[in-house]
């Protein structure tokens, strides 16, 4: 989450109020680390080999979405400023 209140609070030191597909993403980002939280716990709590398979699976594709939409962000902030 802290990733995603640093998204909140660049918003708010450049004085640009986030838009709806903003707000949108970072609404995802903070979904994601939530679910890669508890993909964790899972991981570490499991034993079957299948299911450990599993669960790296899981945390490796959280993982990629986390990459994706802090990307996204990043994008969209670096748009904004160029715009300014």
């Amino acid at each position: 989450m802290a990733q995603a209140a640093r998204a909140f609070s660049l918003f708010k030191k450049s004085g640009h109020k986030p838009d709806a597909e903003e707000r949108e993403l970072i609404e995802a980002l903070m979904h994601t680390r939530e679910q890669l939280h508890f993909a964790r716990i899972y991981f570490d709590n499991v034993a079957e080999p299948e299911l450990v398979d599993e669960s790296v699976y899981e945390l490796n594709a959280l993982q990629a979405r986390h990459s994706y939409l802090l990307r996204r962000l990043k994008e969209k902030e670096t748009a904004q400023a160029s715009q300014v």
